[in-house]
């Protein structure tokens, strides 16, 4: 195996979850706080390795490498995520104050919470 094609191996094994995270740390009796700084970590490890894949297959595909261009697209990709997840957060805080008073429509809200933040901004 080539050093390239070991880097877009290694890219693809980098990304975590942070439900597999929180499901090997269940039974330790870790308080939440550490479990929130847990889940916020696996997020940015998430965007690193969005961006550690696409230099990987850069470097396989042989494209020129820009230094500053990948620094933006990593930023673009942290803050872009960030800015999503509180707009869609706090969208979902307005309807769970909307209807309190229904448990079940509130558990599909969460639902949907999950799926909206998770889906690709671009097809919308």
């Amino acid at each position: 195996m080539t050093w390239p094609l070991a880097f877009v191996f290694g890219a693809i094994l980098s990304a975590t979850d942070a439900v597999s995270a929180i499901s090997v740390t269940k039974g330790l009796g870790l308080s939440h706080k550490t479990l929130t700084i847990l889940e916020g970590e696996s997020l940015i490890k998430d965007a690193s390795a969005l961006i550690a894949y696409r230099l990987a297959v850069v470097s396989v595909t042989g494209i020129s490498f820009v230094l500053w261009k990948t620094g933006f697209e990593f930023l673009y990709v942290l803050i872009g995520g960030t800015a999503v997840g509180l707009v869609i957060q706090l969208l979902l805080y307005w309807m769970i104050l909307c209807v309190r008073d229904f448990p079940l429509i509130i558990n599909g809200l969460i639902l949907l919470h999950a799926f909206c933040s998770l889906s690709d901004c671009r097809r919308i």
